[in-house]
């Protein structure tokens, strides 16, 4: 996932205190976020098969039930799910 990203000109950076990694665009910033399972907590989880350490949160499901599938302007065939507003 990391070398998609960056052959699209993003920039993985990674949170020094929690481990999130985010990509970054001058004209877009990607998270990836992931449903909190269990009692929770304030470590990033890792998805081992995208090689990503992610933020899970509570209640993603109320996000992915109205999430709308959008492709990138000028980055062709990079399609992401994203809240409806």
């Amino acid at each position: 996932m990391t070398s998609i990203l960056e052959e699209h000109g993003l920039i993985k950076q990674a949170d020094t205190l929690t481990g999130i990694e985010q990509f970054h665009h001058p004209e877009l910033n990607i998270q990836f976020l992931t449903s909190e399972k269990g009692s929770g907590g304030s470590e990033a989880y890792s998805i081992e098969a995208l090689g990503l350490r992610v933020e899970s949160l509570r209640f993603m499901e109320m996000l992915i039930d109205s999430a709308k599938e959008l492709e990138i302007p000028g980055m062709e065939g990079l399609r992401v799910k994203v809240p409806s507003p």
